[in-house]
Formats: C-alpha cells, sequence, structure tokens
C-alpha cells in the first residue's frame, strides 16, 4: 500500500513537472499571402478572436503589419456576446516604422499574463496620444492556413466594435505560451496521499 500511494504521488509531482515544461504555439494562423489587411489607425482598431482550451501564461505575441508611425496599443479583452468586452490587460508598443510598402514583424512580449481556458480577443489599437497609420497583413480565409474564426473593428465615430461582415479581413497572428502548473487540486490530492499513508502508518503501530 505504501508503495502504491508514493507511485501515486510521484505520478501527481510529474504531470505538475511535465505541464510547466511544455511551452509552444497555441495559436498560429500562419503568415497571410496577400498584402493587404484591415486598415489600422487612430479611426479604426483591428481585434481577432481566440479560443483557449487551458490555462496558458503568454510568452510572445506576433503579427505582420505595414504602415508608418512609432507607437500602438495591444490588448487582450473578454468575450461578450460575440465582440471584445472587458478589458483584461493593454501593453504600449514600439513600432518605429516608415515605409508603407515594406511588410514588418511586430512581437509583443506579454510580460507573461496568465488566461485561463476560454474565449478571447486580441486587439491592436492606436490610441490617444500615439502615433501610427497603417494596417496588419491579412486577406481573405484563404490567405491563411489557419485562419481566426472571426474578426472585429472599433470605429472612433461611435466608440463600438463591429463584427467583420465578410471574410475579407482576417488578420494574421501567433501566440506562443506556456501552460500554467497543474490546477491546486492536483497538489491537493498528493498532499491527502502522504496524509492518508501517515495515518495508516500510525494505526499500524
Amino acid at each position: 500500500m505504501k508503495n502504491q500511494v508514493l507511485r501515486i504521488i510521484l505520478l501527481v509531482l510529474l504531470l505538475v513537472v511535465q505541464k510547466n515544461s511544455m511551452a509552444g504555439v497555441i495559436v498560429n494562423t500562419g503568415a497571410s499571402t496577400q498584402f493587404g489587411g484591415l486598415v489600422l489607425a487612430t479611426s479604426q482598431w483591428v481585434a481577432g478572436f481566440i479560443s483557449i482550451d487551458d490555462g496558458y501564461r503568454i510568452e510572445n505575441i506576433s503579427t505582420n503589419y505595414w504602415g508608418n508611425g512609432e507607437q500602438l496599443t495591444f490588448a487582450l479583452y473578454e468575450d461578450e456576446s460575440g465582440l471584445p468586452g472587458t478589458e483584461i490587460v493593454s501593453f504600449i508598443v514600439e513600432t518605429e516604422v516608415t515605409d508603407t510598402s515594406t511588410i514588418n514583424t511586430l512581437n509583443i512580449p506579454a510580460d507573461e499574463q496568465e488566461i485561463s481556458a476560454g474565449n478571447y480577443w486580441v486587439s491592436f489599437e492606436v490610441r490617444e496620444g500615439q502615433s501610427f497609420s497603417g494596417g496588419l497583413q491579412g486577406g481573405s480565409d484563404a490567405a491563411f492556413f489557419n485562419p481566426l474564426e472571426k474578426d472585429a473593428f472599433w470605429l472612433a465615430l461611435d466608440g463600438n466594435w463591429r463584427s467583420v461582415s465578410t471574410h475579407q479581413g482576417r488578420i494574421g497572428l501567433t501566440i506562443e505560451a506556456t501552460p500554467v502548473p497543474l490546477p491546486a487540486s492536483g497538489l491537493l490530492f498528493a498532499s491527502m496521499c502522504l496524509f492518508m499513508m501517515r495515518v495508516r502508518k500510525s494505526l499500524s503501530q
């Protein structure tokens, strides 16, 4: 019995180690084969929908873009009725591009932001005081090997988010992340096994 309990404990601890050591890409649309995309400026922001099936710690987010400017904002939102809802976190991103005819890669260190399983929106915005005019490289669904399910855009005209009504406005996106530690329930189970083993040992004495 003692050896069996120890094996169970070791298995749980092994799962914790393995889960924490696996880092990889959780979203990858692939690069667009087209030059165009959704316009990104102070008057219009662009967001893409993602669905996450587990808890993760985001390491890096990247997209391809073109334009002219120095700074924009990346934001992560909760999904509310199929559109971006409550903002979870945002980061200021330095762009420093001047050639509107060149496709650039924008890498966004996400400061190890943790998210749980659920639906979210990743948004690229030009907020007040920022300078950027261009767009995110995108195109139709056919432009990507794994296009996002849906996109949305925000208009300064009325300050509301709108769904992209056609499949001509997909954006490219790659998200690298590390699984978060095993839920506390797993560690609690291991602790209970240790406790039961000690109780059994005490009763047998």
